[in-house]
């Protein structure tokens, strides 16, 4: 399934082509084409690591804005796990979750001027370079990272992601919630609160 792996998409279009694959081995098995299809081994770790753990958890909620304070600290608290510059880019900025996964520091133009980063166009869902504006909130937190070498975060495979996602959940103390997006509309304050400063700057518009 290395070929599925190497189109880089999410863990639910990988689980999309690996649901057709499957569908085309029954249907030979079936017309008598093969005898057996290849992939009905292909399960448990070796599953997980294409699509994923599967879970489609129902208690999906949209985090209020206390929650999302918290998980930026969360966050900047547990900066070993290197998750902060990917949740500030996704709550902040309105990049793609797979997106963000794919993203280098060397895309990432906060220190100008006029802040920007870069999605190219293999990385861009639409396959068309996009540039996206960093707004004055999103760029003090990102000042808080210290380590800008190579990824944005690390990703080696989906189920490795959900994992250290996990653990940053647990330590929000979210449960069995999963994490989707802040529940505040477009315009309220978003907390700038570390230990050292606690000012409110204006969360901006997602694109």
């Amino acid at each position: 399934m290395d070929w599925i792996k190497g189109l880089g998409v999410s863990g639910r279009s990988n689980q999309n082509f690996l649901d057709a694959c499957i569908e085309v081995f029954n249907y030979a098995i079936d017309e008598e084409y093969v005898k057996f299809s290849p992939l009905s081994g292909f399960k448990g770790q070796k599953r997980k690591a294409l699509v994923g753990s599967g879970d489609n958890d129902p208690n999906i909620e949209i985090l209020s804005l206390a929650e999302t304070e918290r998980l930026l600290e969360s966050a900047l608290g547990l900066q070993e796990i290197g998750f902060l510059g990917y949740i500030v880019l996704t709550l902040f900025c309105g990049v793609r979750a797979e997106e963000a996964k794919r993203l280098e520091w060397k895309d990432v133009k906060d220190r100008l001027n006029e802040p920007y980063l870069t999605i190219g166009s293999e990385i861009a869902k639409k396959r068309r370079i996009r540039h996206v504006d960093i707004p004055p909130n999103a760029v003090k937190w990102l000042s808080l990272i210290a380590d800008r070498s190579g990824k944005l975060v690390e990703y080696r495979d989906k189920n490795h992601f959900d994992q250290m996602f996990r653990k940053l959940r647990a330590l929000l103390g979210l449960g069995g919630r999963t994490i989707t997006g802040t529940g505040f509309p477009l315009g309220r304050t978003m907390p700038f609160a570390t230990a050292s400063e606690a000012t409110t700057l204006p969360f901006t518009e997602t694109r």
